[in-house]
C-alpha cells in the first residue's frame, strides 16, 4: 500500500466540553481506502452519493466489522460548508431521540498539502438500508403511500420535531471531559432522551398563543455553530422533506436526518440587513417546495418561530400520501411560482380521492399561510391522535 500523508487535527467540541485531540488520515493505494478518526479506523466499501463538496461513503469499522455511512465534507475558505458541518456535529451531540439520526463519530481536520486552505469534516452515521421516504414514494411511481403508512411515518417525524421544538437543555457532549476512546461505542448508540425539564406545550384547546420575542435575530449564529435557543423556544429543523426522512432497519420507524439546516427556532429580525441574511440562509438550506411562506420574503421586524417546521410537516404529509408536494405535481402548470402558491396557500387534493378526508383535515390544519394562526406541532399531534385514535 502506498504511504499516506498525515492530516493532523483535533476534534471540534461544539457543545462547550473539552475533547482530547484526535487525528484523521486517508490512505489510498491498491487496497481499500481507509479513514482514521482518532483511534478508530474505517475502510471504505463504496460510495453512496455525492453533491457539491460533500460525499457519503459506505464504510466498515475495522475492529467490529460494522458498517456505517461516512459523510465527508470538504470545507473551502469563503464558503459556509464548515459552519454547516459544525451545526450538524453540534446537533448530533445535543439531540437524543428514537426518531432522530444519531451521530456515531466525527472529526474536523486540516485539508493537507493537496487541499491547502481547506478543512475536512467527517461525520459517521448509521446505515439505513431501507433508504429514505423519497425512495419509498418513488418506488410506488410517485403514487404516494397507503394512508395508514403515511400517517404512521408522519406521526414519528412529528415526535422528533416536537422534541426539537421543546428542547431546552444543553446535553453533555459524547466523550466530554475524557479521551477520544471514551466516546460512545460504535456497536450501540444511546438514544435515550435527556432528563431536562420541558415546559408545558399548548394543547389544541388553548388556541394559538402569541409568542414572546426572541432575545436576538439570526445574526452571526446563522452561519456558525448552534446558538442557544431563544426565549421560550427550542430548535427548528428548517429542512423537513421526504429525502431527509430515513426508514429504520425495522422497516417502520422514521428517522429525521440532515441537521445542517437546524437553527434556534425563534428570532426577531430587526434590520433589513438581518432580513436579507436570513433570507439568503433559508434559500441555501430550506428546500423550496417545503418552505414556509414567511421565509420567502423576510420582512424587517418579522418574528420567525418553530411553526416554519409545521408548514413543512404539512407538505411532508401531503407528499407521503400523494407522491408530490402540494405546490408541485401534475396540476401545477408551466411557470407556476411555488413561492406565490405557498404564500396564498393555493393547492388542491387529487380527484378522485385516494384517501379518507382525515388526510385533508390534517394537511389543511398545518398549511395556514399566516404563521400567527398556524398550529404548534403538539397541536398537530393532538389532532392526528384524535383522527387516528388507534394509531397508524
Amino acid at each position: 500500500m502506498d504511504s499516506c500523508g498525515s492530516l493532523a487535527g483535533s476534534l471540534l467540541d461544539l457543545a462547550g466540553a473539552v475533547f482530547a485531540a484526535g487525528s484523521a488520515w486517508v490512505c489510498g493505494g491498491r487496497g481499500r481506502e481507509e479513514v482514521q478518526l482518532g483511534g478508530r479506523r474505517y475502510q471504505v466499501v463504496r460510495p453512496l452519493g455525492e453533491g457539491g463538496f460533500s460525499q457519503v461513503l459506505l464504510v466498515e469499522e475495522a475492529h467490529s466489522g460494522q458498517q456505517y455511512a461516512l459523510k465527508k465534507i470538504v470545507c473551502h475558505q469563503g464558503t459556509d460548508a464548515l459552519a454547516m458541518a459544525q451545526r450538524e456535529i453540534d446537533a448530533g451531540q445535543r439531540f437524543r431521540h428514537p426518531n432522530i439520526v444519531p451521530l456515531v463519530d466525527h472529526a474536523v481536520v486540516e485539508g493537507g498539502p493537496e487541499l491547502r486552505g481547506t478543512q475536512i469534516a467527517y461525520l459517521v452515521f448509521p446505515v439505513y438500508r431501507h433508504g429514505s421516504m423519497f425512495d419509498a414514494v418513488m418506488d410506488r411511481d410517485g403514487a404516494g403511500l397507503d394512508e395508514l403508512t403515511a400517517v404512521r411515518v408522519f406521526r414519528g417525524v412529528c415526535a422528533a420535531v416536537s422534541y426539537l421544538h421543546a428542547y431546552r437543555g444543553a446535553a453533555r457532549a459524547p466523550g466530554a471531559g475524557g479521551a477520544a476512546g471514551d466516546r460512545p461505542s460504535l456497536a450501540s448508540v444511546d438514544l435515550e432522551e435527556e432528563d431536562s425539564p420541558q415546559p408545558p406545550r399548548p394543547g389544541r384547546a388553548s388556541g394559538y398563543a402569541e409568542l414572546p420575542q426572541a432575545d436576538g435575530g439570526e445574526g452571526g449564529a446563522a452561519r456558525g455553530a448552534l446558538a442557544p435557543p431563544g426565549a421560550g423556544g427550542g430548535y427548528a429543523h428548517r429542512d423537513i422533506k421526504l429525502g431527509n426522512v430515513m426508514l429504520g432497519d425495522d422497516g417502520a420507524t422514521p428517522i429525521l436526518m440532515d441537521f445542517g439546516s437546524v437553527r434556534a427556532a425563534r428570532a426577531t429580525v430587526r434590520t433589513r440587513a438581518e432580513a436579507l441574511q436570513l433570507q439568503d440562509d433559508v434559500a441555501e438550506n430550506c428546500t423550496m417546495p417545503y418552505r414556509a411562506p414567511e421565509l420567502f420574503d423576510v420582512q424587517r421586524d418579522a418574528t420567525i418561530d418553530e411553526r416554519t417546521d409545521v408548514w413543512s410537516l404539512g407538505c411532508l404529509l401531503y407528499a407521503l400520501a400523494f407522491g408530490h408536494t402540494p405546490f408541485e405535481g401534475p396540476d401545477a402548470g408551466p411557470g407556476t411560482s411555488i413561492a406565490l402558491a405557498a404564500i396564498n396557500a393555493r393547492y388542491s387534493f387529487p380527484s378522485p380521492a385516494r384517501h379518507s378526508d382525515r388526510i385533508r383535515r390534517l394537511v389543511d390544519f398545518m398549511l395556514v399561510p399566516d404563521p400567527r394562526q398556524r398550529p404548534f406541532v403538539d397541536q398537530v399531534i393532538a389532532l392526528a391522535d384524535e383522527l387516528y385514535p388507534g394509531g397508524a
